[in-house]
């Protein structure tokens, strides 16, 4: 978990946020509409959702974009 230096409040990985809400990669990948190795990299930090992916993350893990970190810990 990061730490957002302006507010102050903890960020958590794309990844950890997908576990939050009890999703494997399969389901979450089902439900964004991607591949599940598309998942696999934006978790491991190899490449990036676009601004369409993250609004659906923020959505289906019901978190607003600044909390969640995109880059992999």
């Amino acid at each position: 978990m990061r730490f957002d230096g302006q507010m102050g409040f903890p960020k958590i990985t794309l990844s950890a946020a997908r576990k939050n809400v009890g999703l494997t990669q399969i389901d979450a990948a089902k439900r964004l509409g991607i591949a599940t190795s598309t998942l696999r990299s934006w978790e491991q930090g190899n490449t990036y959702p676009g601004q369409p992916d993250i609004e659906k993350i923020c959505e289906l893990y019901n978190l607003k974009y600044d909390y969640i970190n995109f880059l992999p810990n």
